[in-house]
This record gives C-alpha cells, sequence and structure tokens, in this order.
C-alpha cells in the first residue's frame, strides 16, 4: 500500500516558501519513514508557481531514503 498527498492545500495556496519547505520536511519524516509514501499536494489546484516551486525543491531536499 502507498499513501499519495498529504501536503495540505491551505500551506500551498498561502505560503510562504519556508513553510512550504518545513511542511515537506514534517510530512516525509512523519508518513515516509517505512516506504511507500508520495509527496504530493493533497488535491489538484492552480497553484502559485512559486509555491510549487517551492514544493518541488523541498521534495527533493527530504525525500531520498534512507530518511535522516
Amino acid at each position: 500500500m502507498a499513501l499519495h498527498g498529504g501536503i495540505g492545500s491551505a500551506i500551498l495556496m498561502g505560503g510562504p516558501p519556508e513553510a512550504i519547505r518545513q511542511e515537506v520536511r514534517h510530512r516525509i519524516r512523519q508518513l515516509g519513514q517505512d516506504g511507500g509514501y508520495i509527496c504530493a499536494p493533497d488535491q489538484s489546484m492552480p497553484w502559485p508557481e512559486e509555491h510549487r516551486r517551492a514544493l518541488d525543491r523541498a521534495i527533493e531536499e527530504f525525500g531520498g531514503y534512507p530518511l535522516e
């Protein structure tokens, strides 16, 4: 089983990028410890481009295994 999502729409719409980074870090550590987690927004919306880039950068930074 895998979990896809977990990053709240409110944080992605409101930002700022540093808050998005911290949310991604928290969710990956919370939901991804045993694998099977695909970090992504909880729904599809037209996110502000700066916030989408912040999400992508944070996933790249924190999403590699093994988790630290």
